[in-house]
Formats: structure tokens, sequence, C-alpha cells
């Protein structure tokens, strides 16, 4: 692995009036202490979000395939116990478990990981050729190095870009309807949104304010301050939800790409 590597996560997706990709690139920067300036080598790597599950705390990308879920790539250390059969994973590791419960696929994997409060702790049973073992890491303690960048990029045929909103971890849209929520970026997702599923919900205020367009309601949310209480309302085929959360401290550098 090169000194910086890129994990590209790109679901696709197709709306009414745009055709878009969203790409999310995690980087980890080693340094060269014999240099003055760090040589830096990228590589990209593209997974289908449907197909994919990053476990951060772990700093390992596994993706489903004939063989199951596996282990593709790991970006980083995290446990350093003596015993490398019980607290690492390694390119090639088959998951078969998470706490007791079977996975062979991205979304099973996906729905036990978000069912575990933060601070579990999280057992994922191994398999490597002919041995079974466990990994064991708490919900929430990330390795520094597992942190980075997210990097979005559109493909645009028609229409506006959407708009991100890191503060909530949400991807947005203005369509006929009103202003949607496209997608949940999960890295950047506060806790109190994990456990709702509002992909497709539309917003209807935030602090009891209506918007008009996204970009309302991002430069409302920049103006916020870290700690400053969000009453998000939503609503979906009648199904209206109120959430609250509170401002979160950035978690990562986000940047934006656009190709016509």
């Amino acid at each position: 692995m090169g000194l910086l590597s890129n994990i590209a996560i790109e679901p696709l997706t197709n709306s009414k009036s745009m055709k878009f990709t969203h790409v999310l690139m995690i980087s980890m920067i080693g340094i060269i202490l014999a240099e003055p300036l760090a040589a830096q080598i990228q590589r990209n790597m593209t997974f289908d979000a449907s197909t994919s599950f990053m476990l951060r705390e772990l700093s390992a990308m596994i993706v489903q395939n004939e063989e199951g879920l596996q282990v593709e790539m790991i970006m980083g250390r995290g446990n350093t116990s003596e015993d490398p059969m019980t607290d690492e994973l390694k390119r090639g590791d088959l998951i078969i478990m998470m706490n007791g419960k079977r996975v062979s696929d991205a979304s099973t994997i996906r729905e036990v990981y978000n069912s575990l409060p933060e601070g579990e702790e999280i057992k994922i049973g191994v398999r490597r050729g002919d041995t079974r073992f466990i990994v064991n890491a708490q919900k929430g303690d990330v390795p520094e190095n597992a942190s980075g960048q997210m990097v979005l990029s559109f493909d645009i045929s028609d229409g506006e870009p959407p708009t991100m909103l890191p503060e909530l971890g949400l991807l947005i849209t203005q369509n006929d309807q009103g202003i949607e929520i496209m997608s949940l970026l999960e890295p950047l997702l506060p806790d109190e949104l994990k456990a709702e599923n509002i992909e497709g919900y539309f917003i209807t205020s935030i602090n009891e304010r209506s918007f008009e367009t996204p970009l309302g309601i991002q430069q409302y949310l920049a103006s916020l301050n870290v700690g400053d209480d969000i009453l998000l309302e939503v609503e979906k085929d009648g199904n209206a939800l109120s959430l609250t959360l509170k401002k979160q401290e950035p978690r990562g550098n986000v940047r934006m790409s656009i190709d016509n």
C-alpha cells in the first residue's frame, strides 16, 4: 500500500433530472522522515456500496463476493496484541459471524453493526483457511489512521448537483415535491440519525424554520455552533418524524468535484 491510499465506495443512483455518482474516499497519509516533503502515491479502488461494508473500528473494507464476506483491504492497524490471530484482520479473511449472528452479505453485516450501541463490543467471527477465530473491537473506537477525506464526485447529465449537509451526514436535492434526502453518508452520519432510515424523506423544517432551497439549509447549518441543538423535521408519504440532535464536530475533510 502506498503512502496515500484512497478507498472509493461508489453507489450509483438515478433521479428524474440527473445521473450522479458519489464517491467516498478514505485517505491515510504516511511520512518519510528522510525527506523534507513526503512523496504521495495515490491509488484508487472502487467498491459498490450495496456489496461492501467499511468496518472503521478495524480499518477493514469488507466486500461481498462468491465466497461470502471477504476482507478486501486493510487500511491501518487496530488492535496490536502479540497474538495476531485474535486481534487483527488480514486481506482475504472471510467474515462469517458478527456478535453471534451469521453474516453472508453486506446488508446483513450492516444491519447487525447498526443495531449495536456505541461502546458495545464487536465480536467478529473470522475464517482464515482452516482456522476460525474471533476478532474484537469496540464500536466507535476508530483508529486515528482510519479517518480521512470524503470526496463526492458527481456526473451531471441534467439539472443541479445534490447538496451535502456534513453536519447531518445527508445528501439532499430539490425536486417538484420539495427538498429530498437523497442519500445517507454513513461516515458523517450523527449517532442520533443512525437509528432512522430517512433516505427518501423530505425535509419540512429545521429548528422550526422552513427553507426554499438546499443551499439555504446548508448555509443555516454552517452558521450554527458545535453543540447547538438541531430539530430536524422530515416527512414521507404522510409519515412525519421529529429528530433531535446536536451539531457535531467535523468528522473529516470533505470536498466535491463535478463532471459535466
